[in-house]
């Protein structure tokens, strides 16, 4: 049955956010045309063109391009990535009650665009190297990271800092005097040091402190989801009023982040994450929604107006 377009049905109220990313994606995509890479520039542009949508408006699927500097991308795997690890911290939870669980920051020096690719190489390597050592073997069970770059606008050349979450499962005597677990922040600068090889004057910074119910009341499973689950990188960052600069970001960006894994699963949380098969989840997961029940008779498409700058309902 043929699809007759309409205008006359906007996309719900309350997936607004589609129409405000859909628009910024575009502007990244026109980047990427100036910068010559059409391919990449159609690919991002197709991304998250027809959705769709049940009656009320609540979104069922698309297809995404998966570049990580499409908005509606990080956008979705952010959300996919929090669904993840509250399952997993939860079956944790089940399994291990006694567990404790941290909140790790491990940073580096700011990197000028040519060395982001080897930097976040070295860190990804440093960090499984990091917990092989007897200091965190005996003590954690496993961990979940993150990497996320951030743009430092303020200095002569523009710079980014590349730092990586760890959301970790240590054991439940992790605190208790009787043990030899506690790593104080200066031991695990120096265990991020020596797995980085870092030679600098000055020691990497390291923040850890133990995960607790957020200021919004989340309880500290979902607070720990919500904070390892965020972007990854800010479309804020790149997408400045400076074109020239923007242009440079996002080629410095692209090149870094290709072919990058920007969140990883150590040791009990890989194991749970395969037997909860979550690998097979797909971007379409809401957060903290129950399962979707396909009814294709409950169901119409939704297509981006270019025209118009919107989405659209099209009618059977």
């Amino acid at each position: 049955m043929q699809l007759k377009a309409s205008t006359d049905h906007s996309l719900s109220k309350t997936n607004h956010k589609w129409t405000t990313l859909k628009r910024v994606n575009l502007k990244v995509a026109d980047y990427f045309k100036e910068l010559g890479q059409y391919a990449k520039t159609q690919k991002i542009k197709g991304c998250g063109t027809v959705l769709r949508v049940s009656n009320d408006g609540s979104f069922k699927s698309s297809w995404l391009c998966k570049d990580p500097l499409c908005p509606l991308c990080s956008w979705r795997k952010s959300v996919r990535n929090r669904v993840q690890v509250h399952q997993l911290l939860v079956a944790e939870s089940q399994q291990f009650p006694d567990a404790i669980y941290l909140f790790l920051t491990l940073t580096v020096k700011n990197v000028i665009g040519e060395d982001l690719d080897s930097e976040l190489q070295t860190m990804g390597r440093a960090v499984s190297l990091m917990f092989q050592r007897r200091a965190l073997k005996e003590s954690t069970m496993g961990y979940i990271r993150t990497t996320e770059v951030t743009v430092n606008h303020d200095g002569p050349v523009i710079t980014f800092h590349p730092h990586m979450h760890l959301l970790v499962m240590a054991n439940k005597n992790y605190f208790s005097k009787q043990h030899d677990f506690y790593q104080t922040t200066e031991q695990l600068s120096n265990l991020w040091c020596q797995a980085l090889k870092w030679q600098g004057p000055e020691k990497l910074v390291v923040n850890i402190k133990k995960i607790r119910p957020n200021k919004k009341g989340h309880d500290a499973l979902l607070a720990a989801a919500t904070e390892v689950g965020k972007y990854q990188v800010k479309s804020t960052d790149y997408l400045t009023n400076d074109e020239e600069v923007n242009l440079q970001v996002i080629s410095a960006l692209s090149k870094g982040l290709k072919g990058k894994r920007l969140i990883s699963f150590g040791d009990e949380f890989k194991k749970t994450r395969h037997n909860l098969k979550l690998n097979q989840q797909n971007d379409q997961t809401a957060f903290n929604s129950q399962p979707i029940i396909t009814d294709e008779l409950n169901e119409s498409t939704v297509e981006w107006n270019y025209r118009l700058g919107k989405y659209s309902r099209t009618q059977k």
